[in-house]
């Protein structure tokens, strides 16, 4: 008889988790590891409080975590189960009783919810063979903010799976909650002012953008550099230091926006009083972001001086007198009074001196 483990990985929803592990309990599953992911209370403790104790249950808490990633975390629970199914379950799913003795779970086969039919928030659930998992490393660890993780998981899969099967959508149900909810945790603020200038959904937006940026970059692989994959679970992450190992290039970022852009444009046209490019529109956010934060901080300037001090050490193609001209005018542009106004000179000078520009 095949054995099956539920995992999932919450940060700050610990009432759902109450109201969702009574269900997973009865499901059938031999394990569920939950990944708190730096909560802002103690999930073992808050859920032994209210459920008690059970051997089935085992939580791992991950500290220093500021944001919400999806991936990281996932990839922590999902991988650190040695069953030979592993069900996805976030932690506001409840399941049907039962629900793994109902299933026919097939070697080879990956189970998962049809998009177009399925109650809503029920997506993200999935029950899988545990080697096509690791035959696709997890989810896509480069992907740190909301939208596409899942749907690039479900492309990866077909690559390997013997059967792709769709599930009934009575095995699962959805705690509801605000649609804010899905990205309070994470740090968009880009996104989301693309998105309220479009008039666009920030989670629409932000999932086309992880779409382009998934699509530009090399496929995930099973060679990709996994940061938060448990390779040994004897040791089950003693010691172990997680941290994102592989990034999408910078260029990659800036063109998925553009392109998000540009899609939204194209289909949305409708929205907008006059038509401007792309480019334009992303210009017009990042100095709208400067101007607001940027410039109102001076510590965060002193900040900027310092890593630009940084780089011009380390990297000797760093051109110091084009970041100059550009900052000073940026700096001086800001100065609205006199008394600010000598305060920007003799920083710029503190600037040049840091930069060897004199």
């Amino acid at each position: 008889m095949n054995s099956v483990g539920i995992a999932t990985a919450c940060m700050n929803r610990e009432l759902n988790l109450v109201k969702a592990i009574p269900s997973w309990l009865k499901s059938g599953a031999d394990k569920i590891h939950i990944i708190d992911w730096n909560s802002d209370v103690n999930l073992k403790k808050f859920i032994e409080d209210k459920l008690g104790e059970n051997e089935k249950v085992k939580f791992f808490r991950i500290q220093n975590k500021k944001s919400w990633v999806l991936t990281h975390s996932f990839n922590l629970a999902l991988s650190s189960l040695d069953t030979d199914f592993i069900a996805k379950f976030d932690c506001d799913h409840i399941c049907k009783e039962n629900i793994f003795k109902e299933i026919d779970l097939k070697k080879g086969s990956f189970y998962r919810f049809n998009f177009k039919d399925n109650k809503i928030g029920t997506n993200g659930a999935f029950i899988s063979d545990r080697n096509l998992l690791e035959d696709v490393n997890f989810f896509d660890e480069r992907i740190i903010s909301y939208g596409w993780d899942e749907s690039d998981l479900f492309e990866r899969i077909q690559e390997f799976a013997k059967s792709i099967i769709f599930l009934d959508e009575s095995l699962i149900d959805h705690i509801g909650h605000l649609s804010k909810d899905r990205t309070k945790e994470q740090n968009l603020k880009l996104e989301e002012k693309i998105s309220n200038y479009l008039g666009i959904n920030l989670h629409e937006f932000n999932t086309k953008s992880n779409f382009f940026k998934n699509t530009l970059s090399k496929k995930w692989t099973k060679d990709s550099q996994s940061g938060f994959i448990i390779k040994n679970k004897k040791v089950l992450w003693h010691n172990q230091n997680f941290c994102q190992k592989e990034y999408f290039p910078l260029d990659i970022d800036n063109l998925s926006l553009l392109l998000a852009i540009q899609f939204y444009q194209n289909n949305y046209s409708s929205n907008f009083d006059k038509k401007i490019s792309s480019l334009e529109v992303f210009r017009e956010i990042i100095e709208d972001i400067v101007n607001k934060d940027l410039l109102a901080s001076f510590t965060k300037q002193w900040e900027l001086v310092n890593a630009i001090k940084l780089m011009s050490k380390s990297n000797e193609s760093f051109n110091s007198e084009l970041v100059k001209n550009k900052l000073k005018n940026i700096f001086i542009k800001s100065s609205i009074t006199k008394e600010i106004s000598d305060g920007r000179i003799e920083f710029i000078d503190n600037l040049c001196r840091y930069l060897l520009c004199d």
